[in-house]
């Protein structure tokens, strides 16, 4: 329920127009990066599809074994129809990206 108080106080002072473009933009970066380390996003990116939720591959690694050394580390994603989920919020910044990019880049080793 704390949660859910901290998302009521979010949305009220910044709005639903700014959070929605807040996620978007953190989003399309997430993807940049994740493509930069190799990754393929089949998440639909166009204006009218978008959202905070990225569907994507690594080509060469298990995906089961990666979420696991994610979560392992704190870094939250799911497996869903033989994908990598990854659900980024407007709390979400650029340190996270790296974060994953570091949690990433030691399982890739």
């Amino acid at each position: 329920l704390l949660g859910l108080g901290a998302s009521v106080d979010l949305l009220a002072q910044y709005g639903p127009e700014k959070i929605s473009q807040r996620v978007l933009e953190i989003t399309d970066r997430f993807c940049e990066r994740i493509e930069q380390l190799g990754a393929v996003v089949h998440s639909d990116r166009s204006e009218q599809r978008s959202s905070g939720i990225v569907a994507f591959e690594t080509p060469g690694h298990s995906h089961v074994k990666l979420r696991q050394h994610c979560m392992d580390q704190g870094i939250v994603l799911s497996v869903r129809a033989g994908r990598l989920r990854a659900a980024l919020h407007a709390y979400n910044n650029e340190g996270d990206i790296e974060r994953f990019a570091e949690v990433f880049k030691s399982y890739a080793d």
